[in-house]
């Protein structure tokens, strides 16, 4: 499984015409597995596997349509997780289904399976209902995103920056005075998500040129704390 640490990468996921491939998931310029790596503005490596959640299960479900039927659970855990508040994580999240009596993992295997990022159910006993293992991205062990919830709550920040600058943009012109109402109306709507639990500290920096800004076009850097966390995020917002 590429993404995985180095000692559970499946042996055919190496090249060794360029040394043993890294673990990880990286954007290419062709966009294909061994392609020209992408590197950001730091020559890092763009690491996509922080927008990927391997969920590899199955389990009997029910629904409207039918029922008691074996399926796959990584779109299961997909619907699950979209319903889930932001500040909510996958980690030991029950879910209403039957778990196969030959898929209950020992306790070694779920530490291997946890130290792979892969997620699985684990069972919480009988009578009980399953919960999920973790809440892992499949970023590199160095990367801000190893957690979907970090990923989620920068998703909602970006979300909320975009909604509340919207109406500023695209204006006969985006002057001090109209950046300075934006700054506003962006510290209250970071300042209600701090009141709600998704962050801490959250700060916003407008950038524009002059020219953009006779354009009504303008950059948002974001920097924050996701809820009860010690690391800091950021995310650049462009509105043109």
């Amino acid at each position: 499984m590429a993404g995985t640490t180095t000692a559970a990468l499946n042996t055919l996921c190496t090249d060794f015409a360029t040394g043993f491939r890294k673990p990880g998931f990286f954007q290419t310029v062709e966009g294909v597995y061994d392609g020209t790596v992408v590197v950001d503005k730091n020559q890092n490596p763009i690491d996509i596997g922080a927008y990927l959640h391997v969920v590899a299960d199955q389990a009997i479900v029910s629904n409207g349509f039918a029922a008691n039927y074996l399926t796959n659970l990584a779109s299961y855990v997909a619907g699950v997780c979209s319903l889930l508040d932001e500040k909510v994580a996958l980690t030991n999240k029950p879910l209403a289904v039957t778990q196969l009596p030959a898929l209950v993992y020992t306790p070694g295997q779920l530490d291997s399976l946890d130290a792979a990022n892969i997620n699985v159910l684990k069972s919480k006993g009988l009578g009980a209902n399953p919960a999920l293992l973790h809440d892992k991205t499949l970023a590199t062990a160095v990367s801000d995103y190893t957690q979907v919830l970090r990923m989620r709550i920068k998703g909602l920040a970006v979300a909320t920056l975009l909604t509340v600058g919207d109406p500023f943009i695209g204006s006969s012109s985006l002057d001090g005075l109209s950046c300075s109402a934006m700054k506003t109306a962006l510290d209250s709507a970071l300042t209600e998500l701090v009141k709600r639990g998704y962050m801490s500290n959250p700060s916003v920096v407008i950038t524009s040129t002059v020219a953009n800004q006779r354009l009504g076009k303008a950059s948002l850097f974001l920097t924050f704390h996701p809820a009860d966390q010690l690391v800091q995020l950021s995310a650049n917002v462009a509105f043109v």
